[in-house]
Order: C-alpha cells, then structure tokens, then sequence
C-alpha cells in the first residue's frame, strides 16, 4: 500500500513539472539549455485558414546563441535577409525583440513544445514548428 501511495504522490508531481502544452513531459534540461541551437522551419501553421505550409520557409533558419541573442534568416522572393536581436522566456512565453531602424519590435510567442530536437511556438497569426538544423 505504501509503494501504491508513494507512486501515486510521484505521479502528481511529475504531471506538474510539463508547463508547455505539447511537452516535454519531464527534461533534465532547462529551457535555456534546449533552445540555445540553431534551428529550421519544419512547418507553419497559418490558424486563420487552418492550412499547414511547408516549402515556402524552405532555407529559414533561427539561431538561438549564448547572451540571450538570435538571429533569424529569411528568404523571401530570392533575397536573403538576417534579423538580429534579443530573446527572454517568461513562463510559457517566448519574447524576440529586435531594433530596425531605430525601431524596437517586440514578438510574443506562446512556447507549445521545446525539446533537443523540437520547437513549437505560436502567436496569434501561426503556429510555427521548428527542428534541429
């Protein structure tokens, strides 16, 4: 009856240790360590059309570095472009924020998934489902 008990308390503290929607269920990792990768766009999620997109982020590239910085890479009609910036967890959410032209932009994502090989994030527009590069 104790073993029974004993599991049944470690089974409820384990189910609270998964704070994203999709998992990890449990990670030896913290967040930090598993999102400080490079990473490629494996499919966007347009949740307005409810339509998965995949070959149109061929070659898009997000780096997640040391410092809280990252870089993104976006090909678009032929042409390279590289957004550098900031990032920050807070809870669940994902903060990149980045200064074109003396401008600050700040994007929220909600973090749905973030494992070694997997990131999912989503705002209000797409979900985004990244993997290793």
């Amino acid at each position: 009856m104790r073993l029974f008990i004993a599991v049944l308390i470690f089974s409820i503290v384990l189910s609270s240790c998964n704070k994203l929607e999709d998992g990890p269920f449990f990670s030896i990792y913290s967040k930090t360590k598993r999102i400080k990768r490079s990473w490629k766009i494996e499919s966007v999620l347009d949740l307005e059309s409810n339509e998965y997109h995949y070959k149109d982020y061929d070659g898009w590239t997000l780096t997640f570095e040391g410092a809280s910085k990252y870089s993104k890479r976006i090909l678009y009609g032929g042409k390279s472009e590289t957004e550098n910036g900031v990032w920050k967890f807070e809870g669940d959410v994902l903060y990149m924020i980045y200064y074109p032209n003396n401008y600050t932009i700040e994007k929220q994502y909600k973090l749905l998934r973030l494992t070694q090989k997997e990131l999912w994030i989503k705002d209000d527009v797409e979900e985004i489902h990244y993997v290793v590069y």
